[in-house]
């Protein structure tokens, strides 16, 4: 609540995204059996802060350092799918088809402590990703 915690993400998404922005998109979050998140058209919803910045682009893909300064259910997912670039393999936001959703939560900081998970290998750039 207080956005003390920093939350970074690299995110493969489909499309070319060549500058950093953020993202400020309210979000409607619809719980049922599953969530799913839109984005609101009137201003209403959940404040939501969506920081990306391009750290790789292969073919018509990106590579996405994200930091999020607010924790929405699938803020990331779909604030990149408003910017017409769903992250690969998230078919509930957009995106085609593939073995997995490239969405990996790199690190965490919280009360002075910083922790990182390095990315899998699925995230090294290699011509055919899907």
């Amino acid at each position: 609540k207080q956005m003390q915690v920093i939350k970074h993400y690299i995110a493969i998404t489909e499309g070319i995204i060549e500058e950093e922005c953020e993202i400020t998109a309210p979000l409607l979050i619809k719980k049922g059996r599953f969530a799913k998140v839109t984005i609101s058209k009137n201003g209403e919803g959940q404040k939501a802060i969506t920081h990306i910045c391009p750290l790789e682009i292969s073919g018509k893909k990106t590579k996405l350092n994200v930091e999020i300064k607010t924790g929405k259910t699938h803020q990331i997912r779909a604030h990149l799918a408003h910017l017409k670039h769903p992250i690969i393999g998230d078919t509930l936001y957009g995106a085609k088809p593939s073995y997995r959703i490239l969405l990996h939560a790199h690190s965490i900081e919280i009360l002075g402590y910083r922790f990182v998970s390095p990315p899998p290998k699925e995230f090294i750039f290699k011509e055919n990703l899907s």
